[in-house]
């Protein structure tokens, strides 16, 4: 080789091993100490300390400090103001020194600005005593920290003039970071003093959301309403659990809780916030296919929640933070829907908007793009509190709208009703003029002044409804004459036209056969009536009984029906004779169950038959006992026992005149016949 060419290698190899040593990092110089301020402030310290790799968490104070062996471990000098080394199993160490240059001990406070790490232990040299230990972090129950604070805080105290090296030993299944800073006294408590209202009151806000949106839930029965506050919820417990205020003041002494906690609260809220705008913004109906995602990515945060109680912390956090996906592919379908004059997705666009704008501004303070003032110092809490609002006033806009729609439906619903009301009323008009045509029709069926030669007879019937279900009449067929009384099952207009079938075919029989005994005569119009029912579809059925009139005050009687009264004047006294038979219209054939009595009439005896509207009558005011404010069968017996030699009229009007104090809830019906004297 020429000695052109070894020169220009040799230059070569220089350059690329002093490039080496320039890439790789080597052994520290030493930083420049911290120096304490006379007044109040605030020192970040980042660039004024070194890092230390242990990677089997090996490495003791005294390895580390012993005399001939410090240069044996690779000290890195720290260039940025906050290191972060993200989920890491490594166990790192920080030294950085620390002078006092007044005349006068001086206490400051050495902060770890983030809460989230399990074990961070202060070690001070104490000279020959060997180094003081300090513990801290959430891997401690929380009252044994030096400082009850929601970071972890170390009081430190250095003489006047004099310098101290401190050593910190950092251990996480977190992430790992270190926002150092040394603050004085002043700055220390004036800043606590700040802090804690701003965020009692950001939580407050939170919790004042919650209980509102709980009473409207309870009032509208909105389920989206469930949905904003079990969101509201996590996302707050999620938010006191990363800032360390959870520990501090909910769960101080559950270690594995505080630990594991902060990947079920992101999962939780993660899930109830997809889902209160899956709902709220109708996924379903607006964009299947979005929705689906939504529904896949709710149930592995469903995995995720299991996960978190079950799995290493640094698995479960990981797999918590990389559902960030649902809440981007959320806002992004906002937007989306936003563009479309969706007015819920509008309000939720925004208010995730403020949210995100509070993180951006926030991280960018962390890597000082930003300055360090109230508004970026807080801008996540601020974004957070305005996206709580905006959320809840789209729920409540959600509300004024139904209202309005309620309200055009309730005018639409008038007009309808009026329209109805009209059709309704002119119906009704009709149906009651139809009414008033079969109550004409009925009333003209009955005989108005019924007479019998020999006899005298008052009658009264009075129906529950403009149609009633009671019948009477008095029949003359060929010098034949007859009485009959029923009473057909309830009442109105299906009762009443039953009642007119009944009429016309015992008029119509009588007319053909005038002499047939009572018992055929039910027998023969029990088929046609029962045929008749079953026709119309009525469960109906009639009592009744048929009296055939024969000379000499003989009455031939036969039928089901109420008890027959009979006032005997000889002896001053009423006479009950019950009635045989069977009821007509439930069966066609019920030939043999019919038998013919008889009843006679001495002259000045009152037979009085009945339905049993007046029995049943209940007493005014005192409806709530049937048994013992009845009417009666006794009472009305008494009535007419105390009238009996009475005129029928006379007799028919006491009983009208006793009623009076009675409501009758059927229709109510009585015939009184009297044999004239000679």
């Amino acid at each position: 080789m020429s000695e052109g060419n070894l020169k220009r290698a040799a230059v070569l190899s220089c350059f690329i091993v002093s490039t080496i040593f320039v890439l790789l990092p080597g052994r520290s110089l030493a930083l420049e100490p911290v120096t304490l301020p006379d007044s109040y402030s605030k020192i970040q310290i980042g660039k004024h300390i070194e890092l230390l790799e242990d990677p089997n968490g090996l490495f003791t104070i005294d390895g580390l400090t012993a005399s001939g062996t410090s240069d044996s471990y690779l000290w890195i000098a720290s260039k940025k103001e906050v290191n972060s080394f993200g989920y890491t199993k490594i166990v790192y160490w920080v030294k950085f020194s620390v002078i006092n240059p007044h005349d006068r001990d001086s206490v400051f406070f050495l902060v770890q600005d983030y809460p989230m790490i399990d074990h961070v232990d202060l070690y001070i040299s104490e000279k020959d005593k060997g180094f003081a230990i300090i513990k801290n972090g959430d891997g401690i129950p929380f009252n044994q920290r030096q400082i009850e604070y929601r970071d972890p805080v170390f009081q430190i105290n250095i003489p006047a003039k004099s310098d101290r090296i401190y050593y910190l030993r950092y251990q996480t299944a977190s992430s790992l970071n270190m926002p150092l800073s040394i603050q004085s006294s002043a700055y220390f408590y004036k800043h606590l003093n700040i802090e804690l209202p701003i965020l009692w009151l950001y939580y407050g806000l939170l919790l004042s959301m919650i209980i509102y949106n709980i009473f409207l839930y309870i009032s509208v029965k909105d389920i989206n309403f469930l949905y904003y506050v079990l969101f509201i919820v996590f996302y707050m417990l999620f938010q006191m659990a990363l800032n360390g205020l959870a520990f501090q003041y909910l769960w101080p002494d559950s270690i594995w809780w505080a630990n594991n906690c902060l990947p079920l609260f992101m999962c939780l809220a993660y899930f109830w916030g997809s889902q209160f705008g899956r709902s709220l913004m109708e996924f379903k109906k607006q964009i299947p296919k979005i929705d689906k995602i939504i529904v896949f990515c709710l149930f592995m945060a469903v995995i995720g929640m299991v996960l978190s109680l079950t799995a290493p912390y640094r698995i479960a956090i990981i797999y918590a933070t990389a559902f960030i996906v649902t809440v981007v592919i959320t806002i992004t379908t906002s937007f989306y829907l936003a563009f479309k004059k969706s007015r819920p997705a509008l309000f939720f666009a925004i208010s995730w908007g403020c949210m995100a704008l509070g993180i951006t501004l926030f991280a960018l303070k962390s890597f000082s793009i930003l300055p360090h003032n109230f508004l970026t110092q807080w801008s996540v809490q601020i974004g957070s509190a305005i996206q709580a609002v905006l959320l809840a006033i789209v729920l409540t806009d959600q509300i004024n709208s139904m209202r309005k729609k309620l309200q055009k439906l309730n005018v639409d619903l008038e007009h309808k009703v009026m329209e109805r009301t009209q059709d309704l009323q002119s119906a009704k008009d009709a149906l009651w003029g139809e009414m008033q045509v079969a109550k004409k029709i009925q009333t003209v069926l009955l005989p108005k002044n019924p007479k019998i030669e020999g006899y005298e007879i008052s009658a009264l019937m009075v129906p529950a409804d403009e149609i009633g279900g009671d019948y009477y009449d008095v029949i003359h067929a060929d010098e034949k004459d007859w009485i009959v009384i029923g009473d057909v099952s309830g009442h109105g207009i299906p009762a009443g036209l039953i009642m007119m079938m009944v009429q016309t075919a015992i008029k119509t029989t009588l007319q053909h056969n005038p002499s047939i005994p009572p018992s055929q005569l039910l027998e023969l119009i029990n088929v046609t009536i029962t045929s008749n029912i079953k026709q119309l579809e009525e469960d109906k059925y009639m009592s009744i009984t048929v009296f055939a009139c024969h000379e000499n005050g003989r009455f031939c009687y036969s039928g089901l029906h109420q008890d027959i009264m009979v006032y005997r004047k000889e002896k001053a006294h009423v006479e009950l004779i019950e009635t045989r038979g069977m009821w007509i219209g439930i069966e066609e054939d019920i030939k043999g169950m019919f038998e013919n009595d008889e009843i006679i009439l001495h002259p000045g005896d009152t037979m009085m038959i009945y339905t049993d509207g007046i029995t049943e009558a209940l007493q005014k005011n005192k409806l709530d006992n049937r048994t013992i404010h009845m009417f009666g069968e006794d009472y009305l017996k008494r009535i007419f026992s105390d009238l009996g030699n009475e005129s029928t009229l006379t007799i028919r009007n006491g009983i009208i005149g006793e009623l009076k104090a009675y409501e009758c809830k059927d229709d109510t019906t009585m015939l009184i016949i009297k044999r004239m004297d000679q």
